[in-house]
């Protein structure tokens, strides 16, 4: 295990970059190398890459600050599939973590805020086999966002996002999620977006879906019905004047409906 906060030219004070210091570790980390970040504020002025990288861990109490202009403060990257196995785990991100064309990554207990409320906390391209499970997501206009397929959304806390998870992906499953506008405001919980042919075997069951002021369930551009999205166990939480779910087939009987205004 290599302590982050030893190395050059890291000071986890928050003001000074520590982007270089740590990019150098990541660049001459060993596959299966496990990189901690004890409790500090590791501020990035640029983006913190681990490209072609496999069994690599980052984890820690740690707080990864995006500091840049562009909100961002990591990017996972492979080259197909020849990349994979980053497992973040424990760490907070003040900004976006995009992951790109690897595999197998995993993101586990992190919590993922501002400074940049327009992008998404979590944004995913070209990947296979995602798990994002048991993370926090608080005040961003978008939690997750997905273009990947074989992506799994477990047990996550949406709060004050505009749209907790978007997705254009097939092989989806959103499970025992918590998506609420507290203390702010949501849109729609999951819009599920995109062209009809990639809108398939997604599954959304058991997640709790508090007062949107939109739908808590959208598919604005296709029409979805029971084979391309199996929709169970859920419980919605909707003021009486607001519909359930656009443009998506679902079996009431098959979730709990609880009906009355907003709590103040």
């Amino acid at each position: 295990m290599i302590n982050v906060l030893e190395q050059p030219d890291v000071t986890g004070d928050g003001l000074a970059d520590d982007r270089e210091g740590i990019q150098r570790v990541i660049g001459e980390a060993q596959d299966g190398e496990v990189l901690y970040f004890p409790l500090a504020t590791y501020r990035l002025n640029d983006i913190l890459y681990a490209n072609r990288k496999n069994r690599l861990t980052l984890c820690g109490p740690g707080t990864l600050f995006a500091g840049g202009p562009h909100g961002i403060a990591m990017k996972v990257s492979g080259s197909g599939l020849i990349a994979g196995s980053i497992h973040l785990r424990g760490l907070s991100f003040h900004g976006t973590v995009v992951v790109n064309e690897s595999h197998n990554v995993r993101i586990e207990q992190c919590h993922f805020s501002g400074p940049h409320s327009g992008i998404p906390g979590v944004r995913l391209f070209g990947t296979h086999d995602v798990t994002v499970e048991n993370c926090t997501f608080d005040g961003r206009r978008i939690g997750v966002e997905s273009h990947a397929p074989d992506t799994a959304l477990r047990g996550n806390l949406f709060r004050d996002c505009e749209v907790a998870i978007k997705s254009t992906s097939a092989a989806m499953m959103i499970d025992h999620n918590r998506m609420f506008p507290f203390p702010g405001r949501m849109q729609t919980g999951i819009l599920l977006d995109g062209e009809a042919r990639w809108m398939n075997l997604i599954q959304i069951t058991n997640n709790h879906i508090g007062y949107p002021s939109g739908f808590a369930i959208s598919s604005p551009e296709t029409y979805l019905d029971r084979n391309a999205c199996f929709i169970e166990g859920n419980q919605f939480m909707q003021d009486e004047s607001v519909a359930l779910v656009n443009n998506v087939e679902m079996v009431v009987n098959d979730q709990q409906i609880l009906r009355g205004p907003k709590p103040s």
